[in-house]
């Protein structure tokens, strides 16, 4: 499917809100040991979420396996919280995570910008390797396949569709794209029928350090995204979400 920009009508807002979770990701190299970065952002990350501190599971894994295993070369190890914010670190990524409810961009921006303005200060970075924007939403018992403006054309067999996921190139960057529709959803501890609609829209080079290049290409990849999900969404579903137009 081709994606033009004038056919593209991105609301400012829909309502309800079904933005669980997003996440702007950096994976980078460094020449510091596998714990130094963590150890060079505790004290900033500690006064922006005072008492938050959390050692992710992988920490229980023996060091020569999280160090050797290229599984876990990007998982993180520790992460800081509030209610709104979750930053995870690990010894080759940093992550600034928006929870939900949903704060919207500009204030998410606001935070990524302070988290990349620090990481610059640092200069504990030789390059960055993958620059990454994934949202995670959620519909309440809706079958999302219901409101997808593509299908699975000339499969042979009767499917009752419950998962489909895909890798598809837009403008600069890749989408891994999965929706999914199931009957087991825990969120904040309660089940929840529904569909989830889950993109991770990235750029995957490598790069200089540098400040103003990255936030832009944050800027452009949700933008990305926006455009993306607004493409394979019908517009009779949209209209259903109460958009907002400006």
């Amino acid at each position: 499917m081709k994606i033009m920009d004038n056919l593209v009508r991105i609301p400012i807002k829909i309502t309800p809100d079904p933005i669980l979770e997003a996440v702007v990701e950096l994976r980078f190299q460094t020449n510091f040991p596998a714990d130094a970065i963590f150890g060079l952002m505790y004290t900033k990350l500690n006064e922006m979420f005072p008492n938050s501190y959390e050692a992710l599971p992988v920490l229980q894994l023996p060091e020569a396996v999280r160090l050797h295993d290229k599984n876990l070369e990007h998982a993180p190890y520790h992460k800081f919280r509030d209610d709104q914010f979750q930053i995870n670190i690990g010894p080759k990524v940093l992550s600034v995570v928006c929870l939900s409810p949903y704060t919207g961009w500009s204030k998410y921006f606001e935070k990524i910008q302070i988290i990349v303005d620090y990481f610059e200060e640092l200069s504990c970075i030789t390059s960055i390797t993958r620059i990454g924007v994934r949202y995670i939403d959620f519909f309440d018992k809706t079958n999302l396949f219901e409101h997808l403006k593509f299908r699975l054309h000339k499969f042979p067999f009767d499917i009752e569709q419950s998962s489909y996921t895909t890798t598809f190139n837009f403008e600069k960057f890749k989408t891994n794209l999965q929706v999914s529709n199931t009957d087991q959803l825990q969120i904040n501890g309660k089940l929840f029928s529904g569909s989830i609609f889950d993109s991770d829209t990235y750029v995957e080079k490598s790069m200089p350090f540098n400040k103003s290049e990255i936030l832009n290409t944050i800027s452009e990849a949700h933008l990305a995204e926006k455009k993306i999900f607004y493409t394979l969404i019908t517009d009779e579903f949209i209209k259903t979400l109460n958009p907002e137009y400006a």
